[in-house]
């Protein structure tokens, strides 16, 4: 890191958190949504700083912090953000102001390493499916936004239209055309939020140990409202759909499976949260959050066909 921008962040974590002198930055990836940066302190302790960009809005970022803590607290694997100064215990601040519109969440450091999409075998999809199986069943004793936000339908039809200044030009956008057809469909089967998902499932989000045991999940940045089963919506398309479009069914059998066998409401009709799905990724990537996911014009075009791979695969 150049001396001005270590300067610039030493500056703020001082200002903010009670951690002491950092003596060492080291840029490193963990996830997609932050830029990362392992820090030291001259108290030889080790933290991840995460710079979260400005299409991160910080009320949704602040909430989703409040989970991510409180997960990591009932022992899931992922990292405890840190409280900045002052603190009051009843609503910590989890995120603080950085430069150029950025946020700062400082959490404990961060072990594993992701595992390149080709080396994940049913084996490791199995463990997945049990980690978000787990997830879930937190994330179910948690109160959601105390506030009904307006329909799925209502949000995309929002989002399809607005012009952001802050929009990533690199997100391939969605057609209109395939817009047009979800926003009929999710008005139809109303579909509205039933509790939290996490909302950044993918690849590089999960970090394994050398014996591939999964020891951190991060990205939470998109944590929010939603139908939780919609994280293993992102699980069956980022690893159980091949480049050409078929499905892995030993993959996809075993990350279902797993799931099911530990999930507190096993999901049997999957249409909903297909097209719950479909709309969260397009919010995600009108805002500038997050790419789409891949093949997902052809999802899009025919959401049932997806419905069906899944419930077919569930079912074996």
């Amino acid at each position: 890191m150049e001396d001005r921008m270590a300067y610039a962040f030493n500056s703020l974590l001082e200002r903010h958190y009670a951690i002491g002198r950092v003596i060492r930055f080291r840029h490193l990836q963990r996830g997609r949504q932050a830029t990362c940066f392992e820090i030291l302190t001259a108290g030889q302790r080790e933290y991840l700083l995460q710079l979260f960009p400005p299409e991160y809005q910080l009320p949704w970022l602040q909430r989703a912090m409040r989970v991510l803590e409180t997960a990591s607290r009932q022992g899931f694997p992922a990292p405890r953000p840190e409280a900045s100064m002052p603190m009051m215990p009843s609503n910590p601040c989890l995120v603080v102001n950085g430069p150029q519109g950025s946020h700062l969440v400082l959490t404990e450091i961060v072990g594993g390493q992701h595992l390149p999409l080709e080396r994940w075998t049913p084996v490791d999809l199995s463990h997945l499916g049990l980690r978000l199986a787990w997830l879930h069943r937190i994330l179910g004793e948690m109160p959601t936004i105390p506030t009904k936000p307006p329909s799925l339908a209502e949000q995309v039809r929002h989002w399809s239209r607005a012009s952001l200044p802050h929009h990533r030009q690199d997100f391939p956008a969605p057609s209109p055309a395939h817009v047009d057809l979800l926003l009929p469909m999710l008005a139809d089967h109303h579909i509205d939020a039933v509790g939290l998902a996490h909302g950044g499932i993918s690849p590089e989000a999960i970090l394994l140990n050398a014996d591939r045991q999964i020891v951190n999940v991060v990205d939470w940045g998109l944590c929010q409202a939603g139908h939780p089963a919609q994280d293993v919506v992102d699980a069956f398309v980022y690893w159980c759909i091949r480049p050409d479009g078929m499905v892995a069914r030993d993959e996809a059998q075993a990350l279902l499976e797993a799931y099911a066998s530990l999930a507190s409401q096993p999901v049997k009709y999957w249409q909903k949260v297909v097209l719950g799905w479909c709309g969260r990724r397009l919010i995600d990537n009108k805002t500038g959050c997050r790419p789409l996911p891949r093949g997902f014009g052809t999802i899009l075009a025919n959401p049932d066909s997806l419905t069906a791979a899944i419930s077919f695969c569930q079912s074996k």
